[in-house]
């Protein structure tokens, strides 16, 4: 299991498409690897309201299609999502659905007898249990009938998209609400960094949950840090460059997120990250 932590300021930018595109980047990026959390920190007290759009922009983008007009009223922040890429992710269905498939499900209307639910389909699906309504679940389709039948059910190992959690708080205090959720390895990215070698290779491959925390577009993670009145060496069990002899001075997070996601898959290939 792989979950990431990045900074609100990721998202400042001045201009809400730009904004919005890279927060998409990011969201890709968490999909194509199976990013199990997104933990959004506070990387200034005052970037609160960025941490805001960068937590709708990365929920809006995880949703299926077909539930979004459920979850998101209007809203200013999403003015530019049409430009964000698709996930193409197991729960977000191209392809029209045949019986036993899997799908994410939104209850509109519930009673004694039973609950519908809108699954994606031409018209709502029918599912026999009372549920809570205006709440997303996931169901199976029992029965492509008229109307089609589903029951609530489980994953059952597949990659079902990420979660995004805003901690409203600054980088220690969000590493230590990561460490609270039990996640057993957390690793810092920074130019300043250990290479990696074997010994570092053999830690990721044992790690049962992996943190991999980034720093912002202006500071570090030392420098956050420091400036919190702490230092790395006790917020983190390992700080990596992954990009030992960059050609560049910086390196943006998005382009960071994609590039250590993608060693790290490498490194745990074979393992269900």
């Amino acid at each position: 299991m792989i979950s990431i932590a990045i900074p609100s300021s990721v998202v400042d930018l001045g201009n809400k498409r730009a904004s919005t595109q890279r927060a998409g980047l990011i969201g890709r990026a968490c999909a194509i690897f199976r990013v199990k959390d997104v933990f959004i920190y506070l990387d200034r007290e005052r970037k609160r309201r960025e941490g805001e759009f960068l937590r709708k922009i990365l929920e809006y983008m995880e949703t299926p299609q077909y539930l979004r007009k459920y979850l998101f009223p209007i809203d200013e922040s999403l003015e530019e999502v049409g430009s964000l890429p698709p996930l193409r992710t197991p729960h977000h269905p191209t392809s029209a659905p045949v019986e036993g498939e899997i799908r994410d499900g939104f209850v509109v209307r519930s009673t004694r007898r039973g609950s519908m639910i809108d699954i994606g389909l031409q018209r709502l699906a029918w599912c026999p249990i009372p549920l809570p309504v205006r709440k997303r679940m996931t169901f199976k389709i029992e029965r492509l009938s008229d109307p089609p039948e589903v029951t609530p059910t489980s994953v059952n190992g597949k990659y079902w998209g990420y979660r995004v959690i805003s901690t409203n708080s600054g980088l220690w205090t969000t590493i230590k609400k990561i460490r609270a959720k039990g996640y057993d390895f957390l690793v810092g990215t920074s130019k300043f960094g250990r290479h990696i070698g074997e010994k570092e290779r053999e830690l990721i491959s044992s790690a049962e949950s992996i943190a991999l925390v980034f720093g912002s577009p202006r500071e570090g993670l030392m420098q956050i840090l420091n400036r919190e009145g702490f230092e790395l060496e006790e917020a983190l069990d390992l700080t990596l460059n992954f990009v030992p002899n960059q050609g560049v001075e910086t390196i943006r997070t998005e382009e960071a997120v994609i590039v250590c996601l993608s060693i790290l898959n490498y490194i745990r290939r074979g393992r269900n990250v």
